[in-house]
């Protein structure tokens, strides 16, 4: 293994690295630096990963927000008095508004009175989907509906943090975990953009989803981490991805 990395290494030990042991020195830092070019630009399109994780989390604001609804049409004779966000059981047809999106999972598909519940059981199933994919996210890189996309939300909350970490050296790692969560806001924030300038519910999950697909392309180019790599046995990968990494 010592060979192998002195082929790409070709470092020669110092007084200050004689006081290390072999164990202790970082190979991927001494190969390809501790943080330059390559790690900003994979940092990056790593990090842009977020931004589809929120705004599959936090969509459901606009998808399913508070709506006022009323009864427009009855069975027999109209109600005298017809009040607002109230169930009638003669109601024939319901009115919807809200100060959002001109039509929303509410009112195209009638999510209120007994069918209430499943606005928010949409979002459960999504938070589900999270827990699992959390759980075995990290084992499956390793080796729709909303509860696959939650699954798929909850790998791409952790798998961006081990990746980032594994190719930053650990002066640098703190610094790294705080650019990791920057872009939570920035993509809740990004959701109002779209809703606004989006007129129904499916043509807001539509501008989301082009873009989600954008970053997607990026992550494509993204190489594996070296110590993944020496971790699995793949040395020549390895190998061929920090002599990339230290062209740059």
């Amino acid at each position: 293994m010592k060979d192998v990395f002195s082929r790409v290494l070709r470092v020669s030990p110092t007084k200050k690295e004689d006081n290390r042991s072999v164990e202790s020195q970082d190979y991927v830092a001494d190969a390809i630096g501790t943080f330059g070019p390559w790690q900003a630009a994979v940092c990056t399109a790593t990090v842009l990963t977020r931004f589809i994780v929120m705004w599959n989390m936090t969509s459901i604001f606009f998808l399913t927000p508070e709506t006022v609804f009323k009864c427009v049409e009855f069975k027999k004779s109209p109600v005298e008095e017809v009040a607002n966000s109230t169930c009638y059981d003669s109601c024939l047809k319901y009115a919807y508004s809200n100060q959002g999106l001109n039509t929303t999972l509410i009112s195209d598909y009638g999510l209120i009175c007994e069918w209430q519940w499943l606005a928010s059981f949409a979002q459960s199933i999504m938070m589900f989907g999270i827990l699992i994919g959390t759980m075995l996210f990290g084992w499956i890189s390793d080796s729709c509906f909303r509860f696959i996309t939650g699954m798929a939300t909850g790998g791409a909350l952790t798998i961006p943090v081990v990746y980032v970490m594994e190719i930053i050296d650990k002066d640098h790692r703190e610094a790294a975990s705080c650019y990791l969560v920057q872009p939570d806001g920035l993509a809740q924030a990004s959701l109002a953009v779209f809703a606004l300038l989006s007129p129904t519910w499916n043509i807001y999950i539509l501008g989301y989803s082009v873009a989600a697909i954008i970053i997607l392309i990026l992550v494509l180019f993204v190489p594996e981490s070296p110590r993944w790599l020496i971790s699995h046995g793949r040395i020549d990968e390895a190998i061929d991805v920090m002599t990339k990494a230290a062209k740059w």
